[in-house]
């Protein structure tokens, strides 16, 4: 579940200039299992409240809780433990390491768990079955 209450991301102003606000009081709840498109035009802050969402940056002001956590004010490290359990990403560019296979770049994040090689293996091989690669 994400609930975000009045979100708001400002950039800092360079050499005395005013920070640039690309989120104002947004608010958003997404339930389990609920799907959601986030549409606009460029430079609406869609990018932004993806980052957001994702825990690849903080808000400068507002809550957000996800799976009933308050991630809002989450140190750096606690940030990547919630990234490593509870987030996935699908990227435009797809973010693949060239050099590993699909099963491999696939069961990459898996190891990043603890989870032995095996383990990674079948949940990955899994994984590409469940998408017919």
């Amino acid at each position: 579940m994400i609930h975000m209450e009045n979100i708001c991301k400002t950039y800092p102003g360079q050499r005395g200039q005013p920070g640039l606000t690309i989120l104002s009081n947004v608010n958003l709840w997404v339930r389990r299992g609920e799907y959601v498109s986030i549409v606009g035009p460029s430079g609406s802050g869609k990018s932004t409240l993806m980052h957001l969402i994702g825990c690849l940056d903080t808000p400068t002001s507002g809550q957000y809780w996800l799976d009933s956590q308050n991630v809002a004010g989450l140190s750096p490290k606690a940030l990547c433990r919630v990234r490593q359990e509870k987030i996935g990403f699908v990227f435009q560019g797809y973010q693949l390491l060239k050099k590993l296979t699909a099963l491999e770049n696939v069961a990459f994040p898996l190891m990043l768990r603890g989870m032995s090689p095996r383990q990674r293996e079948a949940v990955a091989m899994e994984a590409l079955d469940r998408v017919g690669l």
